[in-house]
């Protein structure tokens, strides 16, 4: 599934509850995350939670990073 620019907005109920490799790009800065995931629509919806990307588990990871730093600030 190609997520593209509306990643913040696309209704995560649209990826299949499947395992899958998953590409995320910031448009801004062209860097680039390739992922893997037995339930990606899951992992979608992780990247979507505030909460899983700031607990301490997750923070330190650079996509957890990243998200809260430019995908998400305007969500938050």
């Amino acid at each position: 599934t190609h997520l593209g620019h509306s990643f913040p907005t696309r209704r995560s109920s649209d990826l299949p509850k499947c395992s899958g490799i998953y590409c995320l790009v910031n448009l801004h800065h062209f860097g680039m995350y390739i992922g893997q995931s037995l339930n990606l629509l899951s992992r979608l919806n992780n990247y979507l939670n505030p909460a899983f990307l700031r607990h301490p588990k997750n923070s330190g990871m650079p996509i957890c990073q990243a998200l809260l730093n430019t995908l998400l600030t305007d969500l938050l």
